[in-house]
């Protein structure tokens, strides 16, 4: 946080060779930008004492450490920093990329976007401002997460950057300076496809911008907020920035028109995120990326200090946006998309819901006023680690404050909108059930444009408080798959159900196991999102009513009761297969499915013992509603062991299922209408 009256008290410091260097650091904090080698004659001032050189260095060609080795290839004498990237041929340390030390405080760059010369360097020419929305930006962008560049192929591509990792347009004239402030440590392989990724994204928005990567040293607590308020006082040393925008270094752009301005009010950025589904986890969410103006940044005091550990001080800098009556503004969904990098989870704070609960902290000072030693070695475990994503454990704190954020039109968002109706009033009965032709998948997509990835929707207007994920058991059925997404689409939409539809589909000839694809489809489905229910459907059933709700029940819900290839009467009564419905917590109360049926048969019957055998009974809609059309299809042979499985069923009800499950993913696609995870069985024991 900043306190104007008072001195900024922390150091930036690296200790090399037994001698301090440079201005840096405060309990851990290097800052990093660009490589100052791009530009042979960039200027570099150490504050620091000057640097005792190694007798076997050779002798620097210039006043600012430079020598050339044999090959007449220039280098850094001060060539260590405080991480090491492992070396392979034809790459540098990822530091030299990226860091350099402190320039004059009145930017050496800050004239060149002013004045150009003209073409017989006469007189120097104004040139126009820039377009507040570029001509040039097409909307979605590749995300390339792998291989991970060596610091040598960014230097190459990159060419055109200067020191420091600063560029601005030179066909037109920006007003706006942003300074783009990275926490950071350890996080070596992200930070180059990091800078990889988003060096190109900035240029084509014609941003004037710098980057600052603010890197916390050793081991202990990591705090983020101290470091983007170090980046804020830092990066003024640099340029007299107006915007400041704080980014976690594992969030990538996805679209060109996210523009990284600032706003009349503070922006929240990363609004939908790849691993929440792309879609904004709670309102009140300030962070991942956010940008702010230097004004408003400073009437806020900064981020709090007091956040030691993972988690609470975005939520308590969103306090302090509302405390001093500020808005927060969002771009829509459609274009505020990031990809995350997958890492390893960090341990939250303990104490972070207290901190994040009380106001008084608003009034602390940007730096503690108490001083650093020299900083210690930083031992680096680079790994990256697939790991599930989950909401932060203050979001329930957080949601019960039900305010209204406007977005970037200054229109409520949809997480302060009414709850939707259990009912809803548009639903007329009867549907038109269209089997014939067959559509394209291009026409599907075409029809259903307000999809999002992965065959995600939910309303717009009002507020759902239950996700539903509708699993199908799929092998081999692609015409039947089209006509069900056909049909699906609409139908949920029209319930307003907050859904995903997920295809499971087996790989290879052998024996089907449609309740051990259910199963896969119960575990991936959660990777994806924090389902409330779980609709598992026979992609040949079509429902012909739409009251025929695809909703959460309290008990587990038949929902195919009367099908017309059995003249629309319920077969037995504790029929449980074709369409059902269940609960997270009942699913995981009986276990889910039985791997144990392979063939046709069998594994819904036992799941209905299951049900009554942990006192759960089914529920049904009234035949008049429950109505299905079957599609045509070649009648599968029963397994002839099926009714021993069933009748031993009861024993392994324990053992055999969820619990149990082995299988192995192939493919995992979010396509338009659906999300595709192809597996391959394995026997469970």
């Amino acid at each position: 946080m900043l306190q104007k009256k008072s001195p900024t008290t922390y150091e930036i410091a690296h200790k090399e060779g037994g001698e301090l260097v440079g201005t840096y650091h405060t309990s851990a904090i290097t800052p990093y930008y660009g490589n100052p080698e791009e530009v042979p004659n960039a200027p570099i001032r150490k504050t620091g004492r000057p640097r005792k050189l190694n007798p076997d260095t050779p002798n620097p060609e210039s006043s600012s450490g430079r020598h050339k080795d044999s090959e007449g290839k220039l280098h850094l004498n001060d060539s260590k920093r405080s991480f090491n990237l492992p070396h392979t041929p034809g790459s540098t340390n990822a530091t030299d990329y990226i860091k350099t030390y402190s320039t004059n405080s009145t930017s050496h760059l800050a004239s060149e976007d002013k004045q150009v010369p003209n073409k017989n360097n006469e007189s120097k020419l104004r040139i126009p401002l820039c377009p507040e929305v570029r001509a040039n930006l097409t909307g979605r962008m590749k995300i390339v997460k792998s291989p991970v560049p060596t610091v040598l192929e960014l230097e190459k591509r990159f060419s055109w950057l200067k020191p420091g990792g600063h560029w601005h347009p030179k066909i037109c004239q920006v007003l706006t300076k942003v300074a783009i402030v990275i926490p950071f440590r350890c996080r070596k392989a992200h930070l180059l496809i990091f800078l990889q990724h988003i060096h190109s994204f900035l240029r084509k928005q014609q941003i004037y911008y710098t980057i600052f990567v603010v890197e916390q040293n050793g081991t202990g607590a990591f705090n983020r907020a101290r470091l983007m308020n170090i980046g804020y006082k830092e990066a003024l040393n640099f340029d007299n920035f107006d915007c400041f925008i704080f980014h976690d270094v594992d969030l990538l752009p996805e679209d060109y028109r996210n523009l990284y301005t600032c706003s009349e009010q503070p922006r929240h950025m990363s609004v939908a995120v790849d691993v929440f589904n792309y879609r904004l986890p709670f309102k009140h969410l300030f962070g991942g990326v956010t940008a702010i103006s230097r004004k408003h940044f400073e009437l806020l005091n900064g981020y709090s200090n007091s956040f030691w550990g993972w988690g609470g001080e975005d939520n308590d800098m969103y306090n302090r946006i509302r405390h001093y009556k500020l808005d927060v503004l969002r771009h829509p969904e459609s274009i505020a998309r990031y990809t995350m990098l997958t890492h390893k989870k960090e341990k939250p704070n303990p104490h972070r819901l207290h901190l994040n609960n009380s106001k008084t902290s608003f009034n602390f000072t940007l730096v503690p006023s108490s001083s650093t030693t020299v900083l210690s070695t930083t031992n680096c475990t680079d790994s990256i680690e697939i790991s599930s994503t989950t909401l932060p454990p203050f979001m329930n704190y957080l949601s019960s404050k039900d305010e209204e954020i406007p977005n970037v039109n200054n229109q409520s968002t949809t997480t302060s909108m009414p709850l939707c109706p259990e009912v809803p009033a548009n639903l007329t009965g009867r549907l038109n059930v269209i089997r014939s032709p067959v559509p394209t998948v291009l026409e599907l997509e075409k029809q259903f444009s307000w999809l999002q990835p992965g065959g995600h929707w939910h309303p717009k207007t009002c507020r759902v408080l239950k996700k539903v994920a509708i699993i199908i058991p799929f092998r081999r059925r692609e015409e039947h798959l089209l006509i069900f997404l056909q049909h699906m689409h609409p139908l949920l939409r029209k319930q307003q159900i907050d859904y995903t539809i997920f295809v499971v589909e087996q790989q290879g000839n052998g024996s089907f196991n449609r309740a051990m694809l259910m199963n896969i489809g119960y575990k991936e489905a959660s990777n994806f999102n924090n389902f409330d229910c779980f609709n598992f459907h026979d992609i040949d059933l079509l429902p012909e009513d739409d009251r025929n709700l695809y909703t959460c029940p309290e008990q587990p819900r038949h929902m195919s009761v009367a099908i017309n290839v059995f003249q629309y009467k319920l077969p037995y009564k504790n029929i449980f297969g074709g369409v059902s419905v269940i609960t997270k917590a009942h699913f995981e109360l009986v276990n889910g499915f039985s791997n144990s049926f392979w063939g046709w048969g069998g594994e819904d019957d036992d799941m209905s013992n299951r049900i009554r055998y942990h006192k759960l009974r089914i529920s049904r809609y009234p035949i008049s509603i429950a109505r299905y059309t079957m599609l045509k299809h070649e009648q599968s042979k029963p397994a002839p062991q099926r009714f021993e499985v069933l009748r031993t069923g009861q024993r392994r009800f324990a053992i055999d299922g969820i619990n149990n499950l082995k299988y192995m993913v192939i493919e995992t696609k979010q396509n338009i209408l659906y999300t595709w995870v192809l597996v391959k069985l394995e026997v469970s024991g």
